[in-house]
């Protein structure tokens, strides 16, 4: 089983390094799914689906990976008081 990143707007496989390509063969094969999912974090892909190639394409298996694009929440600042401790001391 190969686990690949495909888009769906064109159907290209996602092939290393911000590149794309139309050959299966050359799709970069992620070790696990939870790597795949951290490339599209990490590029920030949108409208993305992981696709689990088997020998037998029959079997294939694509999961929609609809990641929207954000921007990052405003760092808050946090200070604790003595009285605010779990235990109250």
């Amino acid at each position: 089983m190969r686990i690949l990143l495909q888009r769906v707007e064109d159907g290209r496989y996602y092939g290393g390094f911000g590149k794309w390509t139309n050959d299966v063969l050359a799709a970069y094969n992620f070790p696990h799914i939870p790597d795949a999912i951290h490339r599209c974090v990490a590029e920030h892909l949108t409208r993305i689906r992981v696709v689990l190639k088997f020998e037998v394409s029959a079997y294939d298996i694509e999961v929609p990976i609809f990641m929207r694009a954000t921007t990052p929440a405003p760092a808050v600042a946090f200070q604790a008081s003595a009285g605010s401790r779990l235990g109250g001391g």
